[in-house]
């Protein structure tokens, strides 16, 4: 395998120091995933603020989500005027962090850094440990409350570096005037990916000229989510012990085969992929409008961040477990990762920002504000009042909160690399989409080559001492 690296690794180089700028604020030198000391000096390390020089208070929220910050900020505001917030609202999805870290790369970062379980490796070296922080003021934070595991998984080395606002499990949407109309039952939580694709099928209508009319499912090809599932709930991973890629494999190979089974292949008849179910990135159909346009049934391995966009639109949805592999009966091992913020380490507001932490963290007692958020909480207690009530009775859109919270227990969080994001969506995904484009004609030379030019990458990037 060294071999087949270390001759391709000299073609990924123009690449690689392009992706070395991308990466700039969170890696360190060759050979290191980050030049943080896990071992922390904590007498060093300013806990009060005592060295502040602003009462600004700097931080990125998702526009998507004004509806729901902004009244807390004002609300946050009224209750300690001797703070200022100022909130930069930035582009959905991956816009928000973008724009951070430009601000971090250019020496001006937000005092609140967005983050997460997945970014942990990359952020911890510019982050404040909240360790000292938390045991001060454990009672306004109740640390107990947060679901298990989750203050571990923002934990690295001895510092705890965030607090979590929500988190990602992937799940099924369905929209159920659809269902309805079909005459389909909803789906379960005993369905099979069979069962999916099957009503898939049922839901996806055409015209007498061929054009889309109705789309069982929406895929998702400019991520991961939909084969990332197939393949944990099949047994497999994408990386091994040791940090490199391993997708191609029989797990790896079987999950992109079903993957393209149902997108089908551009520019090729429905006819050569006859369980083709799905309408991706604004083709084949996709001025139909995608899930949010009402004309599409499911979104198969959805993130829990747009329940609040299709909660916020005119759709009758709810929410179901992802169907189970047919090869291991489970769905053990679907993903799950959690949005969190900390505190950036050089903040002129260490204060300030750590009382506008808790006061976005704490625990709410308020169903409509549950219900206004729309997304899952990582509290028990706010857990528990929102499953308390009958599910027809709930504030929220979507009804099924046990598809999510069950989720949970049976979820795995992504692998805790410093460069999962940046190799996945560099060098994994683009070569999975040329199965779709019709580049390549199997998943094996999908999964070779993805494989293949990850690996030269990484060992090329995080493998070599200079």
């Amino acid at each position: 395998m060294l071999k087949k690296l270390v001759a391709i690794v000299l073609s990924i180089c123009c690449l690689a120091s392009t992706s070395m700028l991308l990466s700039a604020c969170g890696g360190g030198a060759q050979g290191q995933t980050n030049t943080y000391e896990d071992v922390i000096d904590w007498d060093k390390i300013d806990w009060e603020g005592k060295n502040d020089s602003s009462n600004t208070i700097l931080v990125y929220f998702s526009n998507d989500m004004q509806d729901y910050y902004a009244p807390k900020i004002e609300a946050f505001e009224d209750a300690y005027p001797q703070y200022d917030v100022e909130v930069r609202w930035g582009a959905a999805g991956d816009g928000v962090k973008q724009e951070q870290t430009s601000a971090i790369s250019t020496g001006n970062p937000p005092d609140l850094i967005l983050g997460g379980d997945v970014h942990i490796e990359n952020q911890k070296g510019f982050l404040l440990p909240l360790n000292k922080l938390i045991e001060r003021d454990a009672q306004q934070v109740q640390s107990e409350d947060f679901l298990d595991g989750m203050l571990d998984s923002l934990s690295s080395g001895e510092g705890l570096y965030y607090l979590p606002t929500t988190f990602n499990v992937s799940v099924l949407l369905y929209n159920k005037d659809l269902f309805d109309q079909a005459g389909q039952a909803y789906p379960t939580e005993d369905w099979t990916f069979e069962d999916f694709v099957a009503a898939g099928k049922a839901l996806t209508k055409y015209d007498s000229s061929g054009a889309a009319q109705q789309w069982g499912n929406q895929t998702v090809t400019e991520w991961w989510t939909q084969w990332y599932s197939m393949l944990r709930m099949d047994g497999g991973s994408l990386y091994d012990d040791e940090g490199y890629v391993t997708l191609n494999t029989e797990e790896g190979i079987r999950a992109l085969t079903n993957w393209r089974r149902i997108t089908g292949v551009q520019g090729q008849t429905n006819a050569q992929y006859p369980d083709k179910i799905g309408t991706h990135n604004g083709s084949d159909g996709g001025n139909l409008g995608n899930f949010a346009g009402g004309k599409v049934a499911m979104l198969y391995s959805v993130a829990c961040g747009q329940l609040m966009t299709f909660s916020n639109s005119n759709l009758n949805f709810d929410v179901a477990p992802l169907p189970k592999s047919a090869l291991t009966d489970s769905r053990a091992g679907i993903e799950m990762s959690i949005t969190a913020y900390g505190i950036h380490k050089n903040s002129k507001n260490k204060k300030g920002a750590w009382e506008l932490l808790k006061w976005l963290t704490a625990p709410r007692t308020d169903l409509e504000e549950l219900a206004e958020f729309a997304m899952p909480t990582p509290r028990k207690s706010e857990r528990d009042m929102q499953l308390a009530v009958p599910k027809e009775e709930r504030a929220t859109k979507y009804k099924n909160l046990e598809a999510i919270y069950d989720s949970v227990s049976i979820a795995a969080s992504l692998p805790r690399l410093s460069y999962f994001e940046e190799v996945t969506m560099q060098y994994i995904v683009p070569e999975v989409n040329k199965l779709i484009d019709g580049t390549y004609s199997t998943a094996e030379q999908a999964a070779k080559a993805a494989e293949e030019n990850a690996n030269a990458y990484i060992m090329y990037r995080y493998k070599t001492e200079f």
